[in-house]
């Protein structure tokens, strides 16, 4: 017997979601896709997302804020869904959801630092624990925080996220004439950015390297700053790009870097470049921010936040003893399949589904 799922999501999602929601359809699971909030899709990723809804024939529906009460029940009748998961559990928009919907409801919660809600932390916790089946984690770090926060131990759940091997695949990963670097996300202060063009900086004189940076931010700014610290011949900005051209990058690359730093009111909460690196086989360096040393194990190479220095000493060690870059390599692609391919994840739905049955 099919089961019916609602996904509730806000527009503007990442497409990494499209993997989970492709993945559980072939598992005879329907995914409906209900987004609510303004009904626009940031470039350059808006095309992408309306082929793929498209070509794996998933359900898709739209609700505008205005129109949440009296809505999203009749979605819920109309799809006969069996179970739901939602947003962060203490958006007043998923108790909302949750209040409107079924008693089977989840939450998906990245956020790892409660610094957001203020002097509200242990009050959201209390009513998730009456509100919610149950609150899903993308890794233990995260649902260790909360844990000490309120959250009762029996209603959490780790399951990670699913990076799509059909899209992401292995392919040799040689060092040849330089070092090949790559950085993926929001190109600002808080993704480290600076540090890692100090790193650069260090060893320009030493190794043969490039950098490529994609993604959106604060562009200008460090084209300047590349500039004056004498590296802006070794590095690109390409901007952001359609996700499905994000490989063509990746496989061009023998390193990616996420040197993300810890702030005031955030931490790296997941980085799923890193998986989706690792399953192309490329060696991935992180800093100890947030989820990222739970993310990548013993994968892959994690190095003190906030030090160029410690960057650049690593990626004098992969240039000059091309094994490591092997052994990595391996390592990462034994990661992926073990804990981050579809076929695991979605298992894990599949429990959580038959555990929800009488």
């Amino acid at each position: 017997m099919e089961e019916n799922v609602g996904i509730i999501v806000p527009t503007q999602f990442n497409p990494p979601l499209l993997t989970l929601l492709k993945y559980l359809k072939r598992e005879k699971i329907n995914p409906v896709l209900i987004t609510y909030g303004r009904m626009s899709f940031p470039p350059p990723n808006a095309t992408y997302i309306e082929e793929v809804l498209r070509k794996e024939n998933i359900v898709r529906e739209h609700v505008r804020a205005v129109r949440l009460k009296q809505d999203i029940p009749i979605l819920f009748k109309k799809y006969k869904l069996d179970m739901a998961i939602g947003p962060e559990f203490f958006w007043l928009s998923t108790i909302l959801f949750r209040l409107l919907t079924t008693e089977n409801f989840y939450s998906y919660t990245y956020e790892n630092i409660p610094a957001v809600l203020m002097n509200f932390t242990r009050f959201f916790t209390t009513i998730s624990n009456v509100l919610y089946k149950g609150i899903i984690f993308p890794v233990s770090s995260t649902q260790k925080v909360w844990l000490e926060f309120g959250l009762e131990k029996g209603k959490t759940i780790v399951i990670p996220p699913c990076v799509d091997t059909e899209l992401f695949k292995p392919c040799p990963n040689r060092l040849e004439n330089r070092l090949r670097l790559l950085f993926v996300g929001r190109v600002c202060q808080a993704k480290g950015v600076d540090y890692l063009l100090a790193a650069l900086q260090m060893i320009r004189k030493e190794i043969p390297c490039f950098l490529t940076i994609i993604g959106a931010g604060e562009i200008e700014r460090y084209r300047i700053l590349a500039k004056k610290m004498k590296v802006n011949n070794l590095l690109e900005f390409v901007g952001p790009v359609r996700y499905d051209l994000l490989p063509s990058y990746i496989r061009r690359a023998n390193v990616l870097i996420l040197p993300s730093i810890t702030t005031k009111n955030w931490r790296e909460q997941f980085g799923m470049v890193l998986i989706e690196a690792m399953a192309m086989g490329r060696v991935v360096i992180g800093s100890n921010s947030g989820a990222i040393p739970d993310v990548i194990g013993d994968a892959g190479i994690i190095v003190e936040e906030k030090s160029s220095s410690a960057i650049a000493r690593v990626l004098k060690e992969l240039w000059h003893d091309p094994s490591l870059v092997k052994t990595y390599s391996q390592k990462g692609l034994k990661r992926v399949k073990e804990t981050y391919s579809p076929e695991i994840v979605v298992n894990k739905y599949i429990k959580l589904l038959a555990s929800d049955k009488p």
